[in-house]
């Protein structure tokens, strides 16, 4: 069959589940990540690369922290709620600065700065290639229609001047 492991094929059985212990080692992760087979990079030895596909943060610990800069990116959690999100993952890029400034404050210990530090690291990761792409490009004048979001973080206005008038627009998505 031409079935792929990352798409979806439907399949006539149901797939066989993990065992019970490793799925409580699942459940109790403070993060999740998925990846999915990168379909538009080339493969060395017959190895397709992985992407980032989706996150979820489980980490009570996390989510109390950056609770409020969530909020500031219009991102609104319900207690005892996880946070997903999903790749190209704006909301997070747009809070990585302010994640690492509050990694660094003197008032995050234990186990809240164990788990910030998860976040930064996996977040460097996943943010890397973007950003010295992005800045690459902006020190020329320039972007890429697919970074384009990269500049206009939610709630932005933008000015436009059309059809001899002037209007405002505000960045939803």
């Amino acid at each position: 069959s031409n079935s792929c492991r990352c798409c979806i094929n439907w399949v006539e059985q149901r797939p066989a589940q993990l065992p019970n212990a490793t799925a409580k080692l699942y459940d109790e992760a403070a993060i999740r990540v998925y990846k999915r087979k990168d379909h538009s990079s080339n493969t060395f030895a017959y190895l397709t690369p992985l992407m980032f596909h989706s996150i979820e943060i489980q980490s009570p610990f996390i989510l109390a922290a950056i609770k409020e800069i969530l909020e500031e990116s219009y991102t609104f959690l319900s207690d005892n709620q996880t946070a997903k999100f999903q790749a190209p993952f704006h909301v997070l890029y747009f809070a990585h600065g302010k994640i690492i400034q509050l990694l660094q404050q003197s008032s995050i210990l234990g186990e809240t700065k164990t788990h910030l530090e998860l976040l930064a690291k996996l977040m460097d990761e996943i943010f890397t290639t973007t950003s010295k792409v992005v800045s690459g490009l902006l020190e020329k004048g320039l972007i890429r229609f697919d970074l384009l979001w990269t500049i206009f973080p939610r709630g932005t206005i933008v000015y436009s001047h059309i059809n001899e008038h002037d209007r405002l627009y505000e960045v939803i998505s």
